[in-house]
């Protein structure tokens, strides 16, 4: 019998940024605030106690999500390498972010550090649901396993991790 291998898929959503629409600001570049560095931190805690050990991090190129993803991996034990992917920016199609994780299917795991409605959309289209199923907070994630060489849309929910329970796996609050 022929053994699937799984891709650990791993949906994070960016941390709280600056309000849209925050004078000074423009949309698609407003920084994380200082609570929401501050939660991440700790978010990014107990996604090392998950025991994990991530190589790699893509992320939107947009500052909220960059910074996410900086913060993960400073968190880590081994410091995963982070690339910036425009595949990720704001409203990007599932097609389009499932071609983004066929480059990289190779892996036993990926992070993806995003946006939404866009990461619950892809969420949802992974697990074959025609409407959103999941809603990941700011600092929330969430793991999805994919199995190699099988068509899109029959991947399985392992977690869905909202942001306080992260904070909780690291002794910690929100």
């Amino acid at each position: 019998m022929h053994e699937v291998k799984y891709l650990r898929l791993y949906l994070l959503r960016h941390a709280i940024a600056i309000k849209r629409g925050a004078s000074g600001f423009l949309n698609d570049d407003r920084p994380l605030t200082r609570e929401g560095i501050e939660k991440m931190k700790k978010a990014a805690k107990g996604i090392r106690r998950l025991g994990e050990d991530f190589e790699l991090i893509i992320t939107s190129p947009m500052q909220r999500a960059c910074h996410t993803a900086k913060i993960l991996a400073w968190a880590l034990k081994r410091k995963p390498k982070i690339i910036p992917s425009h595949d990720l920016l704001p409203g990007a199609s599932p097609r389009k972010i499932s071609a983004l994780i066929a480059r990289y299917k190779k892996r036993d795991s990926l992070v993806l550090v995003g946006h939404e409605p866009d990461f619950s959309a892809f969420a949802s289209y992974l697990l074959g649901a025609k409407k959103a199923a999941i809603e990941l907070k700011k600092g929330g994630m969430c793991r999805i396993d994919i199995p190699f060489g099988k068509a899109m849309g029959r991947g399985i929910l392992i977690s869905l991790f909202p942001p306080k329970y992260l904070c909780m796996l690291a002794r910690g609050n929100c």
